[in-house]
C-alpha cells in the first residue's frame, strides 16, 4: 500500500489528473476492504433482530404451504349456496354487420 503512494507521489508529474484521480480512488477502496472494522453493540442487536424476522418469515411461509386450508368452510358453503360468482355468464354471438352499421349510425 505504501509503495503505490509513493509511485504515485513520485509520477505526478507523468500521470494525468483523471489517472491520478482513478488510481486514488482504487487506494481508497482497496484500504476500506483490507482495514477490519469494529461492530458496535447495537449494529450486532440489529443484525440478530433482522435475522430473527428472516427467519420467522420463511418458517411462516413454509408453514403456510404446508398446513392445509380451510376446504371444510369452502365445501359448506357451496352446499349452503353462498357462492362468489354464482351466475353463469351466457357468451352472446356478436355479428360484425350489424356491429359496423350500429357504428355507422352513431358516426351520423
Amino acid at each position: 500500500r505504501r509503495d503505490w503512494k509513493k509511485k504515485i507521489e513520485s509520477n505526478q508529474n507523468n500521470v494525468s489528473k483523471s489517472k491520478l484521480h482513478e488510481l486514488q480512488q482504487k487506494m481508497a477502496i482497496l484500504k476500506s476492504f483490507s482495514e477490519p472494522r469494529e461492530l458496535s453493540d447495537e449494529d450486532v442487536r440489529q443484525i440478530y433482530t433482522h435475522s430473527l424476522l428472516h427467519v420467522g418469515l420463511i418458517v411462516a411461509t413454509i408453514l403456510l404451504f404446508i398446513l392445509p386450508g380451510d376446504s371444510e368452510q369452502s365445501a359448506e358453503k357451496v352446499e349452503e349456496g353462498e357462492v362468489i360468482n354464482a351466475i353463469p355468464v351466457v357468451a352472446k354471438i356478436v355479428d360484425d354487420d350489424e356491429y359496423d352499421e350500429n357504428a355507422t349510425k352513431k358516426a351520423k
